[in-house]
């Protein structure tokens, strides 16, 4: 056994040692000793977005939580010390990767305020506070909620930060005054805010969606603001912001009692922006599938997601996903279609960091489409437009004979790449009925033709602004 597995051995030894003693504390104390995870705050707050922010080092100090639901922070205490001896085996061999000066891929993190919450890389993170590292590589997420977030939240800061989120909801001055962001200081109030006729409320609504301005309640609610002036009766107080560059200031509660605070505004919420796009493009080996998609990509501004390319990546850096893909690959078993969603979803904040996603290679299948369809929808996505290359079967094994002769791939028979062409068709055709059978917009290219005729073809399918 060499010194360094040693050490990493002892190391976490100790580490795991110290939760333990943090955790009796915690029992006479009172206080929670699990690493705290963010969904439940980012439910009472109100996710409002996602944008890729890029792989950068953030300092490892700053790192104070999981995305992770609560039941896989039991590994982990605060400060991300190891609890359970089963992890001790992949812990030491991190440990000995980053001591040897093995190149690791980046971690995964949200980003929220100047706080990070980890996605992927837990045990990266716990060795990295173990050797005193500064930094560490991150794949970074920003994320925006209604409702600010402390990363030392308690249970009445959640009640705080649902009720200012159900409020925003309510007026919709996040939209109508996306640069002041209030805060609720006292609870029991905002709920009561539409105080009567609450199915007029639900019918005011519904009208103002459609005439894309906010209900009466959010208009009184943006005149008062602008004024300065704090609300009545409903919600009992709302501070109010000068335009421009000014301090944000405290606004005075009506009938205000000695020793109670009014809410205050917090720093300027980030304007709104469209909803991405979301397409996918279809077309058989040969077609010129790939060509295509990255002339969507530059000229749409439509991040080209391969399904394949992602694949093959994950496999290379051995993250924890490549991993699982390459035993099924090993095996020659088919990746799960879940896995694959769950890649999709993990780069999707890249797609809402430009105009949207172009997906290339997935859903193959119909039963694909359909939990495609369903993770998007709980990420406030879905499938815009489709875009299927068309190309007579007999030019692409045309096509495919001369590239398999260049590349001396004796594998490619006449044969087995008509069974392809034909197996294709078949899966490809009950996904295209799927999406149209949906409302989705299907639009069939011919692709024969030099790649610039093609190209023109399915800008012109595609029928978005390029600019």
């Amino acid at each position: 056994m060499g010194i360094e597995r040693i050490r990493a051995l002892e190391d976490f030894d100790a580490a795991r040692a110290r939760a333990f003693r943090r955790s009796i504390r915690s029992i006479l104390t009172g206080n929670n000793q699990r690493l705290r995870s963010i969904e439940p705050m980012l439910r009472a707050a109100g996710l409002e977005g996602r944008a890729f922010g890029g792989v950068q080092e953030i300092p490892v100090d700053r790192i104070v939580g999981s995305v992770a639901p609560d039941a896989k922070t039991t590994d982990f205490a605060p400060g991300f010390l190891p609890v359970n001896r089963r992890m001790r085996d992949r812990w030491t061999r991190v440990y000995q990767a980053m001591v040897e000066g093995d190149e690791l891929p980046p971690i995964d993190v949200y980003k929220v305020d100047d706080n990070y919450y980890v996605i992927d890389g837990h045990h990266r993170v716990s060795v990295a506070r173990s050797l005193g590292r500064p930094t560490i590589n991150a794949r970074v997420i920003n994320v925006k909620t209604r409702a600010p977030l402390d990363p030392d939240v308690d249970a009445a800061a959640l009640l705080r930060a649902a009720e200012y989120s159900t409020f925003l909801e309510a007026t919709q001055l996040h939209r109508s005054r996306p640069d002041a962001r209030l805060e609720c200081s006292r609870l029991g109030r905002s709920q009561r805010f539409p105080a009567r006729g609450g199915g007029q409320l639900v019918r005011q609504r519904v009208s103002a969606h459609r005439r894309r301005h906010p209900p009466a309640q959010g208009a009184r609610a943006a005149a008062g603001l602008d004024r300065g002036r704090p609300l009545r009766g409903n919600h009992q107080t709302l501070a109010g912001a000068e335009r421009g560059r000014r301090a944000l200031w405290t606004g005075t509660c009506h009938r205000r009692r000695p020793g109670r605070e009014c809410p205050g505004l917090v720093a300027p919420a980030a304007k709104n922006s469209p909803r991405p796009m979301i397409g996918i493009i279809f077309g058989p080996p040969g077609s010129g599938k790939g060509t295509q998609a990255g002339r969507i990509e530059k000229e749409f501004h439509l991040k080209h997601l391969s399904t394949g390319k992602i694949l093959r990546d994950e496999v290379a850096m051995a993250t924890p996903i490549g991993k699982q893909v390459g035993r099924k690959m090993a095996a020659g078993d088919l990746v799960p279609d879940d896995l694959i969603v769950d890649i999709v979803r993990r780069r999707l904040p890249e797609a809402e960091s430009g105009s949207g996603v172009l997906l290339d290679g997935f859903p193959r299948t119909v039963a694909q489409a359909r939990a495609l369809d369903a993770m998007l929808a709980g990420e406030g996505h879905r499938v815009d437009f489709v875009i299927a290359l068309d190309v007579p079967e007999a030019e692409l094994v045309s096509r495919i004979l001369h590239r398999a002769a260049i590349e001396g791939r004796a594998d490619d028979t006449r044969e087995a790449i008509e069974e392809r062409m034909h197996e294709y068709r078949k899966l490809t055709e009950a996904v295209l009925d799927h999406y149209r059978k949906q409302g989705v917009r299907v639009e069939v290219v011919n692709g024969l033709g030099r790649p610039d005729e093609v190209f023109e073809r399915v800008r012109n399918a595609i029928g978005l602004s390029s600019g």
